[in-house]
């Protein structure tokens, strides 16, 4: 079975919800976006290696049991401050702010990923946020050249314009917000954007635009794929479940128009239920959302 690396922040998630034009905490659970794209990547049928940090407390021995019990080979360092946590706002229409200060919350060291080097190289890809400092992403970029392994970027949080730490990637994706920062400068005209794309010199693009769908670019050929259609409930991790589930489909070898239907598909599939863990969705259902759609269609 293939394997992916991934270097990720873990923490508790706190729901909050619009009612009556107040937000009420209404849910906690695991999470975070490499942790999230980590669950996706094990539900979608490949092995998955994890490296984050976490406090000295109960929520950092939750969350690793939990990856645990999903499967994930876990590799958790144990710091001095507390575990992250994140509140999450959703909106009635199911959009959501995340906020969290991840200034004093645990976080990776340089050291942390070269002890990480065996698992990156018993992968077959890495996947890397913008959730750790600069110094975690370069290393483990380094790392993951030195072993020839495929580098996805998902640029996010955009908190890094910094060309440098995708211009080796193999894939990026950034959804519209952070492609505009990443090479216009914060915004302006579509086509100049993919202009610009296409002269960074990555192979691959991935372009996520929510409710608009994708548009990648892969060797200099532009393609749109259209959402499927849904009632979005909650939007909360949407783009962590595409991530996840297009690199698995990629890594078990099936084509990159067949990994972005799925990534579509289990990203559209997640909007529909509540927060993020139990939205999450498995290959399974990817597959009989696809066979019934085909079914409907002959």
């Amino acid at each position: 079975m293939k394997r992916i690396a991934i270097i990720g922040m873990s923490g508790n998630s706190l729901f909050y919800e619009k009612q009556n034009n107040i937000f009420i905490n209404v849910h906690k659970e695991v999470g975070g976006k490499g942790y999230n794209q980590a669950i996706a990547c094990i539900r979608n049928g490949i092995k998955v290696s994890y490296l984050s940090a976490v406090g000295n407390d109960k929520t950092g021995i939750e969350l690793e049991d939990f990856m645990k019990k999903e499967g994930i080979d876990t590799f958790f360092k144990i710091k001095d401050n507390p575990t992250l946590e994140a509140k999450i706002y959703v909106d009635e229409d199911g959009s959501n702010v995340v906020t969290y200060n991840n200034e004093i919350s645990a976080t990776l060291s340089r050291l942390d990923v070269i002890s990480f080097e065996e698992e990156i190289k018993r992968s077959d890809a890495i996947l890397l946020q913008y959730e750790y400092p600069k110094e975690v992403i370069k290393e483990a970029i380094k790392l993951a050249k030195k072993h020839k392994k495929i580098i996805m970027i998902n640029p996010a949080p955009m908190i890094y314009n910094d060309f440098d730490l995708i211009k080796d990637a193999n894939i990026i994706t950034p959804n519209e917000e952070e492609a505009y920062k990443l090479f216009l400068n914060g915004s302006g005209d579509f086509n100049l954007l993919l202009e610009k794309e296409k002269a960074s010199g990555i192979k691959c693009i991935i372009n996520t635009l929510g409710a608009k769908g994708i548009c990648a670019l892969k060797d200099g050929n532009v393609k749109y794929y259209e959402p499927i259609e849904v009632s979005a409930i909650d939007t909360t991790g949407a783009g962590d479940t595409f991530n996840g589930v297009f690199i698995a489909n990629i890594l078990k070898g099936l084509s990159f128009d067949e990994a972005i239907e799925r990534g579509i598909v289990g990203s559209g599939l997640s909007v529909t239920k509540k927060y993020v863990m139990d939205a999450i969705v498995r290959d399974a259902e990817i597959e009989d959302y696809i066979n019934k759609k085909r079914t409907h269609i002959m």
